[in-house]
């Protein structure tokens, strides 16, 4: 699913009387991340920069056409809904396992951002475009709260640190946090790059 149409999602769940009680988000780095450690599998077929994973309260005769109408009207590129307790809970391991993954795969420096909703898309940009220039071998990994505005910006110090810091003497440290959730129905998503630029 595409950062900027974020907006648009949210009111596209209001107006057809959803209530939205987790709209999560995180970006395929993330995702590789994941995969590398925990070896989980994508339950989607069709790859994305950016993904989100909702929890809607509705029934799904209620979802099944609002997720067709996201997708006629190019705001999700793919999507899954989860049909049991076991499914809701494979997709949230995919969001649950991130922040365990990035340390357990690299160096990460990790930093929690409250905006704005409307401004995320903005800063997204910015704070990537300023690494991609500054630090390119730096990797930046998002992911977060998106429906309160509050982001993970995770850094991930380029491989050849750990080693550097062994040769003098020195651990690299790592932390490492996992949340759990309770379950309802939820969904999974990947934005369209349509979708990013309305």
């Amino acid at each position: 699913m595409p950062r900027e149409h974020e907006g648009e999602f949210r009111f596209a769940a209001c107006r057809e009387r959803l209530t939205l009680s987790a709209f999560e988000f995180f970006t395929d780095r993330c995702v590789a991340r994941l995969q590398r450690h925990r070896k989980l599998r994508m339950p989607l077929t069709t790859p994305s920069t950016h993904y989100v994973l909702v929890e809607a309260e509705a029934a799904g005769a209620e979802l099944d056409p609002w997720m067709a109408s996201l997708a006629e009207r190019g705001l999700i590129l793919d999507g899954t809904l989860a049909q049991s307790a076991q499914q809701a809970g494979e997709l949230w391991a995919l969001r649950e396992g991130i922040s365990e993954s990035l340390s357990a795969t690299g160096l990460p420096h990790k930093n929690d951002v409250a905006l704005p909703i409307a401004a995320l898309e903005a800063f997204c940009g910015e704070f990537e475009a300023v690494f991609a220039r500054e630090y390119p071998g730096w990797e930046i990994c998002l992911f977060g709260h998106i429906g309160d505005g509050n982001l993970h910006v995770n850094i991930m110090k380029p491989d050849s640190m750990p080693g550097c810091a062994v040769r003098n003497g020195g651990k690299p440290s790592l932390a490492s946090g996992l949340t759990r959730r309770s379950m309802r129905r939820s969904v999974i998503l990947s934005k369209s790059v349509k979708a990013m630029a309305a």
